[in-house]
């Protein structure tokens, strides 16, 4: 079954591709909702006639934000939202442009979703989650307010490593948890490969 499994396969209706190797590791690009091809590579065994997928790295996708006034604050922070909703979107980390220059943060307060700007002697400030591109906030926005921030997803890709799949007629298609969203995920095998060549940039 694990040698039958080695191959390149192509997602019916986008196209996007995906290769796995017999060193268990995959290659998947796939084309983003802003026409640009993604390109994420990571490790997938089988157990028991199923597969599942660790992405390494973890890809991130673009946005569209709003930024709604909350109430006034001493000083200006920023909270995150999946959407209109109440879901956080935590922080991991944040960096300051000034003059041209990027540096890490040091005057403010980071706890899950919230970012406290205890100064403001910059010009701008690159805010990063684990699963978007870095969120930059302007000196405009610089006041003593508290900002909603609502993230819209831009981008689409399928977290192969959420869904477990199973191989049948040269065909990997997903089988959907329990308390799941229905999503429909099929892969046609195309041709075998064995061994997975080295890229260049």
């Amino acid at each position: 079954m694990q040698q039958q499994l080695i191959g390149t396969y192509i997602e019916g209706s986008l196209h996007d591709t995906l290769q796995l190797f017999n060193d268990h590791t995959y290659g998947y690009d796939e084309k983003l909702m802003n026409g640009i091809t993604g390109w994420t590579t990571g490790n997938w065994r089988i157990e028991k006639k199923e597969i599942t997928f660790v992405r390494n790295p973890r890809p991130r996708m673009g946005f569209q934000s709003k930024l709604l006034r909350d109430s006034a604050s001493i000083h200006t922070v920023f909270y995150l939202f999946l959407g209109n909703s109440d879901r956080p979107i935590d922080i991991v980390g944040a960096s300051v442009y000034k003059q041209g220059f990027l540096s890490p943060i040091r005057d403010a307060l980071i706890r899950s979703n919230r970012i406290e700007l205890l100064s403001t002697s910059f010009d701008s400030i690159e805010v990063n989650t684990v699963d978007y591109t870095p969120i930059t906030f302007g000196k405009k926005l610089f006041v003593q307010q508290t900002w909603r921030v609502q993230i819209y997803p831009m981008e689409r890709y399928y977290l192969l490593d959420k869904y477990v799949f199973r191989y049948d007629k040269k065909e990997l298609k997903n089988k959907n948890q329990v308390g799941s969203p229905l999503v429909y995920i099929k892969f046609k095998k195309i041709n075998k490969i064995g061994t997975k060549h080295d890229s260049t940039e």
